[in-house]
């Protein structure tokens, strides 16, 4: 079973409300019913519930996989809600942590070198150079990256810097 709808409740006057938000409810892989929040626009959340209910199937027939078509879903979709199809078991960490933006991980990893006993010069100078890799490859999540864009970024950096030409000390007359 799978539906759009939306939460009612009552005020502690005994007024009856209807949320904002609307919800989906769906049958997750072990046939739990669940209800996430999706949106405040009812097409944007048949739309959720369509992508959830294929990552369910598919996690099913899979046995555990993501469909990697939806990997462009699961990234715009906002932290709380990856957490929770997480703890769901319909992600893992690994793949919940990939909708996290590069530049993110990016920080992380200068904490990280920082955190090792590195000098500053060297953090900034590494991450300001992984940095300008992502931009010039236009890299925004983890499923963006790609070897072969990589190498052309880094081989057209390398033709955009001048080489001097290297003296050697018998060659010169001081």
């Amino acid at each position: 079973m799978a539906r759009v709808c939306k939460q009612k409740y009552s005020t502690r006057g005994g007024e009856h409300h209807e949320s904002p938000t609307w919800y989906i409810e769906f049958t997750d892989h072990k046939n739990v019913l669940r209800r996430l929040p999706a949106s405040t626009g009812k097409a944007a959340a048949q739309e959720m519930l369509r992508n959830v209910v294929r990552l369910v199937a598919y996690h099913v027939s899979s046995g555990g996989q993501v469909d990697p078509t939806l990997m462009p879903f699961l990234e715009a979709l906002p932290p709380a809600t990856r957490n929770s199809l997480v703890k769901i078991g319909l992600l893992s960490g690994q793949q919940a942590a990939s909708g996290k933006p590069l530049s993110e991980h990016l920080d992380d990893f200068a904490t990280a070198l920082g955190a090792k006993g590195n000098t500053k010069a060297h953090v900034v100078l590494q991450t300001a150079r992984i940095r300008n890799v992502f931009t010039a490859c236009g890299f925004t999540f983890y499923s963006d990256l790609n070897g072969a864009a990589v190498a052309n970024a880094l081989q057209t950096m390398r033709a955009d810097t001048i080489l001097l030409p290297v003296v050697k000390a018998q060659n010169t007359i001081f």
